[in-house]
């Protein structure tokens, strides 16, 4: 089957690699390396690169792939996420926008799924290459498979933590919050606007962690949000009646 005359005949297919363009392989070293003077002549040569689609960037070694693959990222999305916790990307993240990298381009990440440079830059990524992708007008509600970069950035920042910080930063460039943020940051105010609109939000669970408003203010120990929200009719768990303290809830489970 396969058009191979034997199983063996078949691996050995399968495990040849189409050879890389000496370009491109030039070009993936420099980005590994971060050597941004190498990666500026590259791209003065060949700026298409800047976009070149890359199967598997945790892989030793990067092969080039087709923007049809969902599972293949940009550079910029190695870059965002940290490029491995190396030293310092913001010179490259830089270099990449001023040849035209998409910002909001759509990459992939084993923790995030498909997602964009912002979403990865709220998560792992350097302060200072989510504030430079959101003044190259990256879109700070472009969301992941399964979350926004507000709520990525809420989940990894400690409440006080000094601003700028993620958060703040993200919230600045026009970041909007939905039913789970607010409850998870404490705005009372903005979780009134959103149920006035549409109380079904009050037992919507979030996609990420698969919890209800109630459940993310619990988690976030936003004890005034969760009353608030018990106020309102959201059902509690006993996970959560227990976490508020309320005896009352929880004879009632």
């Amino acid at each position: 089957s396969y058009g191979q005359v034997s199983w063996q005949a078949m691996v050995a297919h399968i495990s040849v690699r189409s050879p890389v363009p000496a370009e491109t392989e030039s070009y993936f070293k420099a980005l590994r390396a971060v050597d941004v003077d190498r990666v500026r002549r590259i791209l003065d040569e060949s700026p298409e690169l800047v976009d070149q689609r890359i199967a598997d960037v945790m892989a030793d070694r990067w092969e080039p792939a087709d923007a049809s693959n969902r599972q293949s990222s940009t550079a910029l999305h190695w870059v965002a996420v940290g490029g491995w916790q190396q030293a310092s990307l913001l010179t490259l993240a830089q270099l990449l926008i001023e040849y035209g990298a998409d910002v909001d381009a759509m990459g992939y990440n084993e923790n995030k799924g498909v997602a964009p440079a912002i979403v990865l830059a709220a998560w792992e990524g350097q302060l200072d290459v989510l504030t430079l992708l959101l003044a190259a007008g990256a879109d700070p509600n472009r969301p992941a498979a399964a979350e926004t970069a507000l709520y990525c950035a809420i989940e990894h920042t400690a409440p006080d933590t000094p601003e700028p910080n993620k958060v703040s930063v993200l919230l600045a460039h026009g970041a909007e919050h939905d039913v789970f943020t607010a409850a998870m940051t404490g705005r009372i105010d903005l979780l009134e606007t959103l149920l006035d609109e549409y109380g079904a939000l009050l037992e919507r669970r979030s996609l990420k962690r698969n919890r209800t408003p109630l459940e993310e203010a619990v988690q976030y120990a936003r004890w005034e949000t969760a009353a608030h929200l018990v106020a309102r009719g959201a059902i509690v768990s006993i996970h959560a009646a227990s976490a508020m303290g309320r005896r009352d809830l929880v004879a009632r489970l």
